[in-house]
Formats: C-alpha cells, structure tokens, sequence
C-alpha cells in the first residue's frame, strides 16, 4: 500500500512537472513540495523519455564580463559582489539574495550579466522578510571572480584586491562603492543642536586598513568581532567632513549605485550646502557691524 502511495505522488509530481512553464520548472522545488528526493522525481522522468530541463543551463549570460575591470559598471559591481555574493564551488555558482524592496537593484545586475533567467520572489521564514534571488552557474564567471579575490566563505577573510586588476586607477572607487552600498551604511546622526553625516562600512580588519589607505582619508576602525569570530569582523566609521569627503568621491557623478543610499548622499550634499549658507551669512553680519561706511 505504501509503495501504491508512493508512486501516485511521484504521478503527481511529474503531472505537475509537465504542466509547469519551463522557465520555472524545478526538480528540487518539486521534490521538497512532495516530499520526494530529486534523484528519485529525476529517475521516473529518464524512465519515462521526459526531458529534464536544467533553466541555469539554459540561460544565457555574458561569461566573460568580469574577464577585464575596465568599466565603471565591473568595477562596481565586482565590489558589491565583494559585500553581498556568495560564490559556491559547488556547481560554479554564483547567487546573490537582496531585501524585496531592491528588486530593481537586483534587475540592474541581472541586465548587466545580460542573463536572460529569472528572479525568485521569496519569503525567508527564518526572518519574516520578503527576498528576490538570483543564482547562475558558470565556469567562466566563477574562475574570473575568485581570481579577482571574490572567493567562497570570504566574510572573515576577505582581503581588498590587487590594485592591478583595475585597468584605471580611478575604477577603485567605482568598487568601493559597489561594496559600500552592499556593505556599508550611510546616515544623517542629529543632535538637539546639529545634524552631522555619517558612513560606515563592514569587513575585515586588513580589508578596511587597505581601502583606508586607497581613500587617503581617516576613519576610526573599530572590533565588531562576536565570541565566535573574535578579531574577524570590523567596522569603518566616517563622520562629519571625513564622511562627506568619502560619499563625494565615491558617488559624485557616479552613473550605478544603490539608488537609497545615493540618495543619503543627496542629503549630505544639502547639509554641505546649508552650512555654508550659515557660514556666509555669519561672516556678511559681521562685516556689517563692524564696517565702517564712508563717503
């Protein structure tokens, strides 16, 4: 009776296989849906003739794009893969999950790749939160980011890259921002009195004290190591001039970017313009009170 059961759900399962769109067809979804390994689904469908189609490797994407940094657009996007990729060596896979509300963040990414797959819509139970994923498997794009220094596991080990892989020096900063807007944050802290910037950016202790020396501008690093990664993970923090000196050579005219934090940037650039409005306006009523007026 048992075996009865089990082959009726495997009937449903691949019934539900052949009625699915093949952009969305999965073995794997199927199998968790029905409680049925995805080697087994696999076996009936070979028994059967029915072609099992793989979509990652199918769909097409643009496997040399990160061969040569040589654009803006690699240089951002290899360092926001720096921040928020997870490059597997399992299957040469490269996925990179972000909050719903980045969806056309992760549509910029996918246009870039020139993949003609999908995003997944998901929700992460363990958090409550809305997701979109995107995941290719490529050969070519793996070997090219993991010998760029975006390797597997890399969160605490992470080291800054090879100056030389960039084919302009200016292109570094294209980077950094790519890793800021995945890693890193930007903020208005105010006082009772004042409303200072702020930019702060996550990574490992040699990671930070490199990208500090490339910026040539001052932060203050500081240990955010938990018990079980003590001395892994850092923080960066940049405030006031320090922080609008940074936001302004990473995201002054700057044509990619994660579109909320640039608009911190924004707001950085109105606080700049504010104060030297009161600076000016200071100084034109002193001159007033002590100029002495003759005909």
């Amino acid at each position: 009776m048992k075996i009865e059961r089990k082959q009726n759900i495997i009937n449903v399962a691949i019934n539900e296989y052949l009625n699915t769109p093949e952009i969305v067809r999965s073995l794997t979804k199927l199998g968790r849906k029905y409680g049925i390994k995805r080697q087994t689904l696999a076996k009936h469908l070979k028994e059967r003739n029915i072609e099992i189609i793989n979509q990652q490797n199918r769909c097409q994407v643009d496997e040399n794009i990160f061969n040569i940094i040589d654009t803006e657009e690699k240089a951002y996007w290899l360092g926001f893969l720096y921040a928020d990729g997870n490059i597997s060596s399992i299957g040469n896979r490269l996925e990179l999950n972000l909050a719903l509300k980045d969806l056309d963040h992760m549509i910029k990414f996918k246009n870039f790749l020139k993949y003609d797959g999908d995003i997944r819509l998901e929700t992460n139970k363990g958090l409550g939160t809305d997701i979109c994923r995107f995941s290719v498997r490529n050969k070519n794009i793996w070997n090219q980011l993991n010998s760029k220094g975006c390797i597997p596991c890399k969160s605490l080990i992470l080291q800054f890259p090879n100056l030389s892989i960039f084919t302009k020096k200016v292109l570094v900063y294209d980077f950094i921002r790519g890793y800021v807007d995945g890693d890193g944050s930007l903020g208005i802290y105010t006082t009772k009195n004042s409303s200072k910037p702020e930019l702060s950016i996550l990574g490992t202790e040699s990671f930070l004290k490199t990208l500090q020396e490339v910026l040539n501008i001052k932060g203050y690093i500081r240990n955010k190591s938990t018990k079980n990664y003590e001395n892994k993970a850092f923080e960066i923090k940049f405030s006031s001039l320090s922080a609008r000196k940074v936001a302004h050579l990473l995201y002054n005219n700057a044509t990619i970017y994660l579109t909320r934090k640039y608009n911190i940037y924004k707001l950085f650039c109105q606080l700049e313009e504010e104060s030297s409005r009161r600076k000016s306006s200071k100084i034109g009523k002193r001159w007033d009170a002590n100029t002495e007026v003759t005909n």
